[in-house]
């Protein structure tokens, strides 16, 4: 578990940062927090790179390799961002950069990533996935009707795959299919690799607490977030109207995310853990 000790030696190695990596969780703010360290890197001075590969999460060996060593060139002190399970540098000779990340409750997470991938992104001209741009009855079909008829897109195994565990997790295929052994590598991981896990739902503790680990990264970050017409529009942006689950749904679901809601939970008693020890 995560130890004072733990803590105090993370928080100070936080200071002197020079490569962090945020692998973002889709769904978990990652769009507000891009927007912010664009204006962040250009009033703090700091290279900030943002990737635009999306789909491509599970990286072949290869293309491992070739990532972490184009993330360890970039002039520093450098923020780089992706959507991207958590790599291992170590394994290619390479000095361990620090990793911070957001997660969500996980039920609001499933559901707002269900719409998404059929209905896009209203205020980011991003459309549908292609599977349902010409697919009406799967686009269409609510969140309920593809839990309740058992269908795929909502079954343990893809809430799993397509889940926060696998971005801490890393790229074994194990990090891919919910078991106790996933969960406990993403803890562990948590534990020795990353700084930070803010959590969505207190997202503006979650950047005062990185103003305070991260200042040559996050300095100023609280009151750009509140100030900034943009950062604004990303926090509250909305997809297509759909409605509310039943109860049912929302059990059913919440038994079928139950590994990740214990990730969930282990990451609110080190976020808490956090908030105590720097007071904020």
């Amino acid at each position: 578990m995560y130890t004072d000790k733990k803590r105090k030696i993370r928080v100070e190695n936080g200071e002197d940062a020079q490569l962090v990596v945020y692998n973002r969780v889709p769904k978990c703010g990652s769009r507000s927090m891009q927007m912010l360290l664009l204006i962040n890197s250009k009033n703090n001075n700091f290279t900030f790179v943002s990737s635009k590969l999306y789909g491509e999460k599970v990286l072949t060996e290869d293309k491992q390799a070739k990532l972490v060593n184009e993330i360890s060139r970039i002039p520093r002190p450098a923020i780089y961002d992706r959507h991207v399970h958590f790599l291992n540098f170590t394994k290619f000779g390479l000095t361990q950069p620090i990793y911070i990340n957001l997660i969500r409750d996980p039920f609001s997470r499933a559901i707002s990533g269900y719409y998404y991938v059929r209905f896009g992104d209203i205020y980011n001209n991003y459309t549908a996935d292609e599977h349902y741009i010409n697919n009406t009855k799967a686009k269409y079909m609510t969140f309920d009707e593809c839990v309740l008829q058992d269908r795929v897109a909502c079954s343990t195994e893809t809430l799993f795959s397509k889940g926060m565990i696998p971005f801490f997790c890393g790229q074994e295929p194990h990090c891919r299919e919910p078991s106790t052994r996933a969960l406990y590598d993403a803890m562990r991981n948590v534990i020795s690799e990353y700084l930070f896990v803010g959590i969505l739902e207190e997202f503006d503790t979650s950047l005062k607490m990185l103003e305070r680990l991260l200042p040559r990264f996050f300095k100023g970050s609280s009151t750009k977030i509140n100030s900034s017409k943009k950062l604004t529009t990303a926090k509250s942006k909305m997809h297509a109207d759909r409605k509310p689950p039943s109860e049912e749904v929302v059990q059913i679901v919440k038994n079928r995310l139950a590994l990740e809601y214990q990730f969930y939970e282990f990451i609110k008693v080190r976020f808490n853990a956090q908030k105590e020890e720097l007071e904020v």
